[in-house]
């Protein structure tokens, strides 16, 4: 079985770094996928445009993870991919620690230190950046992105790619809207409304995410 990881961005070399970190691989050989580069080689490995991983594995013989930072980029690609027949695959490192009943969905993304507590949920497509922490009964959206070093209390819910910058903390029992932003070094002990963005410690809203974006 082929991995292909879509995307050479900071993601994909990350999602590639995690692979290399397993005790024993999966895959029998790794190759990256970029729409935006001429083909050629990324950290030691074949890269082609999906035109031609396509033409060259088929669903049977390869499977993809998609390694993009922006939610809606990752979304996108998700489903375009699963609806030619790809499965999406999972990455996590093996020196995170999750709790045995967590629910994970696919094509997340879970790396270095990473802590998550018992009867958690997370959903497609998540992304969990290294040494942030999840407590227990927490539910995570689809799409979510955790930065580095934060922490995400109990029974906390974040909707649908909601975002927590880096060394972020947000407090039990919060409800976190979609496409809301929760900005680097925010605490937050309230909710906070879809698409909104929320700065400060405490932490208030201050702004509005209308177009669905973290990064650009």
């Amino acid at each position: 079985m082929i991995l292909a990881i879509y995307g050479t961005g900071g993601m994909g070399k990350d999602a590639y770094q995690i692979v290399k970190d397993y005790p024993t691989i999966p895959w029998e050989k790794i190759l990256f996928i970029d729409d935006t580069r001429e083909e050629g080689m990324e950290q030691d490995c074949e890269m082609v445009v999906f035109e031609t991983f396509a033409r060259r594995y088929s669903p049977e013989e390869a499977v993809i993870h998609v390694g993009m930072g922006e939610s809606i980029n990752r979304l996108k690609v998700t489903e375009k991919v699963k609806a030619l027949g790809y499965k999406v695959v999972s990455i996590i490192h093996p020196h995170a620690r999750i709790a045995e009943d967590v629910t994970i969905g696919e094509g997340c993304q879970i790396k270095m230190g990473v802590v998550v507590g018992s009867h958690t949920v997370i959903g497609d497509g998540c992304v969990l950046q290294s040494y942030s922490s999840i407590g227990s009964d927490v539910k995570l959206g689809n799409y979510v992105q955790i930065s580095a070093k934060c922490h995400i209390s109990d029974n906390v819910t974040m909707e649908d790619n909601s975002f927590v910058g880096m060394h972020g903390c947000v407090s039990e029992g919060v409800h976190v809207g979609k496409f809301a932003i929760v900005s680097m070094g925010a605490a937050l002990f309230r909710d906070i409304p879809e698409e909104s963005v929320c700065m400060g410690n405490p932490g208030r809203v201050m702004g509005s995410n209308t177009t669905h974006r973290v990064y650009n």
